[in-house]
């Protein structure tokens, strides 16, 4: 009797381990189809967040196409005011060069001046001496007529 006892026991714990272990597969396919069920929900979110991107794609290309239009825009610009300022470099070297030019045209001109003035001063001094020479032999020709008109008037004055 006991030891049917304790088959009935033994019997029973078996039972109940059965009863655990079918329970225990149950709650593993329950875990996997949660798991199911949460990918299949993040792939649906996902999914929803795709088309509400792929919605927005044309807004953004045409954006970027816009974008591209105006970087273009900027690019020729860009491009042109480089070549404005090469251009502007050429003609300030050209501009410098006629300075430099100007400035020894003018450097020049002064270092004439200064011996033009010299020469006109060298000139001027020789002409007042000059003058003053004239002045002195016009006094001797006076000196000189005037004894011979007193010489002639005096052998006139005689005959």
């Amino acid at each position: 009797m006991r030891e049917l006892d304790e088959l009935r026991e033994k019997i029973k714990n078996m039972e109940h381990i059965e009863e655990i272990a079918h329970e225990i597969d149950n709650l593993k396919k329950k875990l996997a189809w949660s798991w199911v069920y949460e990918v299949d929900q993040q792939i649906e979110e996902q999914t929803v967040k795709l088309q509400k991107l792929k919605g927005r794609a044309p807004a953004c290309q045409e954006r970027i196409d816009r974008n591209t239009v105006v970087i273009d825009k900027l690019k020729k610009e860009l491009i042109e005011k480089e070549e404005n300022l090469r251009s502007l470099v050429g003609k300030t070297r050209e501009e410098n060069n006629m300075k430099k030019s100007m400035e020894n045209n003018i450097a020049e001109a002064v270092k004439r001046e200064i011996e033009l003035e010299a020469e006109h001063e060298r000139g001027a001094h020789m002409l007042q001496r000059k003058n003053g020479r004239l002045n002195q032999l016009q006094a001797q020709l006076r000196d000189f007529q005037m004894q011979h008109m007193q010489s002639t008037q005096a052998g006139a004055a005689k005959e």
